[in-house]
């Protein structure tokens, strides 16, 4: 009981901590405490999930790499459209939280994702099955 045998003491002690703000901001908000290495090692388990409604978005999608590791720096044109598609589409992210990441506004995100999209397209080499 709060290292008390005193009951009373000890339902202060309570409330003084129960009062208490958190000091570290990292967690409060956090879905997932870890490394990355945690995370990477997580997704695969996760993975299977991501499409169940069931569960809510930031579970499905806790193991996500951090923004700044999906962004290359210094990436421009297509290497970026590319970073900005897969950042939204496989990992979830938001076109907001990527064009707060990039000072882009999330309609510049959305025409990069889908000009990231044609890029694909057209870098594709036709082959006999797609005829």
């Amino acid at each position: 009981m709060f290292g008390h045998t005193d009951i009373v003491t000890a339902a202060e002690q309570f409330r003084i901590f129960a009062a208490t703000r958190v000091d570290d901001g990292g967690v409060r908000g956090a879905l997932l405490a870890g490394s990355q290495d945690f995370a990477r090692g997580l997704a695969p388990q996760i993975e299977p999930h991501q499409q169940e409604q069931d569960f809510i978005y930031a579970q499905r999608f806790a193991p996500r790499p951090p923004l700044g590791d999906l962004l290359p720096p210094g990436a421009l044109g297509p290497e970026l459209h590319a970073a900005a598609r897969m950042a939204f589409l496989s990992h979830a992210y938001t076109l907001r939280e990527i064009g707060d990441a990039l000072g882009r506004p999330s309609s510049t995100i959305w025409s990069w994702v889908q000009r990231a999209q044609h890029e694909l397209s057209v870098a594709e080499p036709l082959t006999a099955d797609a005829l």
